[in-house]
């Protein structure tokens, strides 16, 4: 299991995970590792930290991410890789793990082109240049969690990397490589690989500290959640269960109760 983080959050938000879920009993046969950028040419191991020999920043998420499976694949005796973000929150690591087990690539799936400009705000002025659409494909996963099987992983690495436009590309979005890679292996394969979406993971942005806790109850994970929200809802998950069940139908009762209003609004 790689968490995907960076340079600026290995003492913050990783702190943060190993003091709230990643206290979870941990199942004898998972290896976790966190995943940075040695902003050089080299890999290099250091106890749970890997490395990676890449730059680091979002303009090159797509080349950190061909260099973990690289690595993985040389180090690693695995059956199944689960990438999960540093801002993913996991109440019950049993229950996701038995969620992504059961196809090739595995996640919350996204279809189309969702957004070209999402790196404009993470980026210097000189590469706000809209994504290519030929770069996305007909759906992939997001990149906030999703697993590949090994044999998956073996055949992606195995493509020329001069074959890849993502990994060339001024910005390159990570999760959409990958999808774009499984398409192509599809295609070209014909359809050899599992894939199953998992609507148990899910997002939690803009839902807040009271929403992001709601959903507790019916995620294998929760993306996009702060820092400070992690605390509080691994408290409720620990010592209140009964008041996340509480807020699970007072946001339920809300959102409801908003999309009516909304609705009643847009007549």
């Amino acid at each position: 299991m790689g968490i995907y983080t960076c340079n600026a959050y290995l003492t913050s938000r990783v702190d943060i995970l190993k003091a709230t879920w990643l206290r979870q009993p941990w199942p004898p046969h998972v290896t976790l590792r966190f995943f940075l950028a040695a902003n050089g040419p080299t890999d290099r191991i250091d106890g749970e930290n890997v490395w990676l020999g890449c730059q680091d920043g979002y303009r090159h998420l797509a080349r950190k991410t061909w260099r973990m499976f690289r690595f993985s694949l040389a180090n690693d005796d695995f059956d199944r890789f689960v990438k999960i973000d540093d801002d993913v929150y996991v109440p019950s690591l049993s229950s996701l793990l038995e969620d992504l087990s059961s196809a090739d690539y595995a996640g919350s799936r996204k279809w189309g082109i969702p957004d070209r400009t999402w790196h404009y705000s993470r980026v210097d002025a000189a590469f706000r240049e809209p994504v290519p659409a030929s770069h996305f494909p007909p759906w992939f996963m997001s990149g906030s969690v999703y697993s590949l099987s090994r044999r998956l992983m073996e055949a992606m690495v195995s493509l020329p990397e001069e074959s890849i436009p993502h990994l060339s590309a001024p910005v390159g979005y990570e999760d959409v490589m990958v999808g774009w890679l499984v398409n192509r292996l599809m295609t070209e394969k014909g359809d050899v690989f599992s894939v199953r979406h998992q609507p148990r993971v899910r997002s939690t942005i803009h839902c807040g500290v009271v929403g992001s806790a709601a959903r507790i109850t019916s995620s294998a994970a929760l993306f996009h959640v702060k820092p400070r929200h992690m605390r509080v809802i691994s408290r409720l998950q620990e010592k209140s269960p009964a008041v996340l069940r509480i807020l699970g139908h007072a946001w339920l009762s809300w959102r409801r109760a908003s999309r009516a209003l909304q609705s009643g609004a847009n007549r």
